[in-house]
């Protein structure tokens, strides 16, 4: 298997954990941390994932270092807290095939488009 085909396959898991993670938090405390992840999932989306981009299409003009390993670890783990966060988001969010609605799925994922979010309920005024 590529390394760019690794990227859908460990990406499920790992939002799940994420998922998990932020269950953990105190629930007062919940919004402020999804808001957090979904900031620096957009900061890394802004540019400084290039080194995983690189080195994930195997573009990279190097070998990669345990610096560059470290940092695509780090934009990993960005990656999988950054969705997590927006799956409590209504409709939810969906990346590499996969959508993730903490608000009607055990553990975020669910079928494209949740039903939950696209079935109205008694009394929903969509």
């Amino acid at each position: 298997m590529r390394a760019e085909e690794l990227l859908p396959v460990m990406v499920v898991p790992a939002v799940v954990v994420a998922l998990v993670e932020l269950d953990r938090w105190p629930l007062e405390e919940q919004a402020s941390v999804r808001a957090a992840w979904q900031q620096q999932l957009l900061r890394l989306l802004d540019g400084s994932g290039d080194t995983m981009a690189d080195w994930l299409h195997g573009h990279a003009k190097r070998r990669p270092t345990r610096r560059d390993r470290q940092q695509v670890s780090d934009a990993f783990a960005v990656l999988a807290r950054g969705l997590a966060a927006m799956a409590h988001q209504p409709g939810g969010v969906r990346f590499a095939g996969t959508l993730w609605c903490a608000q009607h799925a055990p553990l975020g994922t669910t079928g494209y488009p949740c039903p939950g979010c696209t079935e109205p309920t008694p009394g929903d005024l969509r």
